[in-house]
C-alpha cells in the first residue's frame, strides 16, 4: 500500500509515493502543487477580516451611541375600569324635577359613555370656593327654568280648572289661591323666556332687555348688608297694597320713606320695607380692647372697640381664668365693635359696643390662630366655664349664645366646680328644647359653636363702665368662686361661703 508523507518545515511539499511493486519511489510535488488552500486556514482568514470590520465600525458609531438620549418607555394602556351605577341616583334622576340637576347630568353623561373622538372627557378638578362653569350654568338654568310638575300635580291643576271654570266657584278661596299660583307660574315662564332672549349679546341692546336688566339690577339692590330691606313699587300701585304685600304697616312705611301723603308710589323706585332693631345704634365714649400674647389675642383689632364694661369684663375675666392655667394655650377675641359703632358686616348687632364674640378654650398645648369651632370632644369645658363664670359673676350679661351641642359639656363642668344645679338649670336653656331659651342666659343659636356671643347691660347709658363690686370680683377671682376645674366633683359651694370671703359671697347672682 502507499501512504503520504507530508512536508517538514522549510522543505518544498514532496509527495513520498510508495507501492508495493516499487518502495521508496519519490515523485516531486512541484509539478502538482495545489491552487486550493486547504479548508482550515481560509476559514480563519474570513473570521480575523470580519473581525476587523466590526472593531472599525464600533469606533465610528461609539460617538454617536454615547451622546444619544435613551428612548421614552411607551406606557401601557390601562384598561378602562367599569362604571359603577348608583342605584339610588338613577332613582332620583327618573325624577323629572331632578333631571337637570348636575348629578344627574353628569349620570347621562356617563352613561352616553366616550364622546365623539373616542376619548373619555375628563372632569377637571375645581379649587375650593369655586364652581366650574358648567355647574354655574346649570344653577342658573335651575334658578330660570320653572319647576317641572309630577303627574299628579298635573291632575289637581286640571281638576281645580275645570271646577274653577264655573262662575259661581271661581270667587271662592281655593280657586283665588288657584288663579294666584297660575299667574305666579306664568310670570315665572315669562321670566325665564325674557332672560334667556336677552342673554344674547344681539338682542340685550333692545328696549325689551334694557328694561328688564335694569329691573333685575334693582331686585339685586333689595336687601341691605346692614339689616335694611326694600321692596320696587310697581306701576300706580297704592300705599296701602305695597304695606301689605311686604307686610309693614303703613304710617311705619311713610315715615320711613318720607312719603307723606300720597296716595300713590313711584312705579320701579324703591322703598325701605324693614329695619333691624340695631339699626343707627352708634358707639360714644369707646374704648379699645388691646390683647397681649400671655393671656390672649383680638382676631382683628381694628373691630376691638367697646364701652367700658364689656372691655373691662373680658380683660379681667380672661386674666383671672389664665392665671390659673399660665401654660394652656390662652383665648382668641372675635369681633367687638369698629370705631365709633354703626353696622359691621356681617354681623347684625355689634354696633353699640355692647356685644362681642369670645373664643373658647380647646384641649391640647397646641395654640390656634383663629377662631375654630369646637366640639363636645375637643372643648375644654372647666376652663371655658370659668370665663363664663366670671362674666356671670358681674351681673351684667345679659346673654351668652352657645350652640347647642356644647350646653351639656359645660353644664357638667358646673356640677364639677361646685356649681349649685339650681343655678345652673336658670342659666342653661339645656336640657330645655330649642324654642324654650329666652328665660335663661346662656342660649342655642346656631353659627357659634366657634365662640360664645356676649352682651352686656349698663345702669348708665353715658359712662356703661363695670360697677367696682364687680371689677374686684373679677381682679380677686380665684378657681373656687368662678367656679372651674375641681379635684373633689359636684363639691358642695356652701363651705365656700363659710369661709367668710366678702368677694365670694358677692359673686353669687
Amino acid at each position: 500500500m502507499g501512504r503520504w508523507e507530508g512536508p517538514t518545515q522549510g522543505q518544498k511539499h514532496v509527495h513520498v509515493l510508495q507501492t508495493a511493486n516499487e518502495p521508496g519511489r519519490t515523485v516531486d510535488a512541484a509539478r502538482c502543487e495545489w491552487n486550493a488552500q486547504s479548508p482550515d486556514r481560509a476559514g480563519a482568514r474570513v473570521a480575523h477580516l470580519n473581525r476587523t470590520l466590526f472593531t472599525f465600525t464600533l469606533l465610528l458609531w461609539l460617538p454617536v451611541l454615547a451622546f444619544a438620549k435613551p428612548a421614552a418607555a411607551r406606557p401601557a394602556a390601562k384598561k378602562p375600569e367599569p362604571v359603577k351605577v348608583d342605584k339610588a341616583l338613577v332613582k332620583r334622576c327618573a325624577d323629572p324635577k331632578r333631571k337637570d340637576t348636575r348629578e344627574c347630568v353628569q349620570l347621562r353623561a356617563s352613561q352616553k359613555g366616550p364622546d365623539a373622538k373616542g376619548k373619555a372627557k375628563e372632569d377637571k378638578p375645581v379649587a375650593k370656593g369655586e364652581k366650574s362653569k358648567e355647574s354655574k350654568k346649570s344653577a342658573k338654568d335651575d334658578d330660570d327654568k320653572p319647576k317641572a310638575l309630577s303627574a299628579k300635580e298635573k291632575k289637581q291643576i286640571a281638576a281645580l280648572k275645570s271646577t274653577c271654570a264655573d262662575k259661581k266657584k271661581a270667587k271662592s278661596a281655593q280657586c283665588k289661591k288657584f288663579f294666584a299660583d297660575e299667574k305666579e307660574r306664568a310670570d315665572a315662564a315669562e321670566h325665564a323666556k325674557t332672560r334667556k332672549l336677552c342673554a344674547d349679546k344681539k338682542n340685550a341692546k333692545s328696549a325689551q332687555c334694557k328694561k328688564f336688566l335694569a329691573s333685575e339690577k334693582k331686585k339685586s339692590q333689595t336687601v341691605s348688608v346692614c339689616g335694611r330691606k326694600y321692596g320696587i313699587a310697581k306701576k300706580n300701585e297704592k300705599v296701602g297694597s305695597f304695606a301689605r304685600r311686604y307686610r309693614v304697616a303703613e304710617g311705619t312705611l311713610r315715615s320711613w320713606n318720607a312719603i307723606g301723603t300720597a296716595a300713590k308710589l313711584k312705579g320701579g323706585k324703591r322703598y325701605l320695607v324693614y329695619k333691624s332693631p340695631h339699626d343707627g345704634v352708634t358707639l360714644k365714649g369707646g374704648v379699645l380692647l388691646e390683647g397681649d400674647d400671655e393671656h390672649f389675642i383680638i382676631q382683628r383689632p381694628q373691630r376691638g372697640w367697646g364701652k367700658p364694661i364689656l372691655v373691662d369684663a373680658i380683660r379681667l375675666g380672661v386674666h383671672a381664668t389664665q392665671r390659673q392655667s399660665p401654660l394652656l394655650p390662652h383665648l382668641i377675641v372675635g369681633d367687638l365693635s369698629k370705631e365709633g359703632g354703626g353696622c359691621l358686616p356681617p354681623h347684625k348687632s355689634h354696633r353699640g359696643g355692647v356685644d362681642a364674640d369670645v373664643g373658647m378654650y380647646f384641649r391640647g398645648a397646641h395654640q390656634r390662630k383663629w377662631l375654630g369651632p369646637a366640639t363636645p370632644d375637643t372643648l375644654d369645658a372647666d376652663r371655658t366655664w370659668q370665663l363664663l363664670r366670671a362674666f356671670l359673676s358681674t351681673g351684667r350679661l345679659q346673654y351668652a349664645f352657645i350652640d347647642y351641642s356644647l350646653h351639656q359639656p359645660l353644664y357638667e363642668a358646673g356640677l364639677r366646680a361646685g356649681e349649685p344645679e339650681e343655678h345652673l338649670k336658670a342659666w342653661f336653656q339645656w336640657p330645655r328644647p330649642f324654642e324654650n331659651a329666652h328665660e335663661t342666659i346662656i342660649r342655642h343659636l346656631s353659627g357659634h359653636d366657634n365662640h360664645m356671643h356676649v352682651r352686656f347691660t349698663c345702669d348708665n347709658e353715658e359712662t356703661c363702665a363695670l360697677p367696682d363690686d364687680a371689677k374686684l370680683r373679677l381682679e380677686h377671682a380665684r378657681i373656687e368662686m368662678l367656679g372651674s376645674v375641681a379635684r373633689e366633683p359636684n363639691r358642695p359651694r356652701a363651705a365656700l361661703h363659710r369661709q367668710g370671703t366678702p368677694a365670694v359671697s358677692a359673686a353669687m347672682p
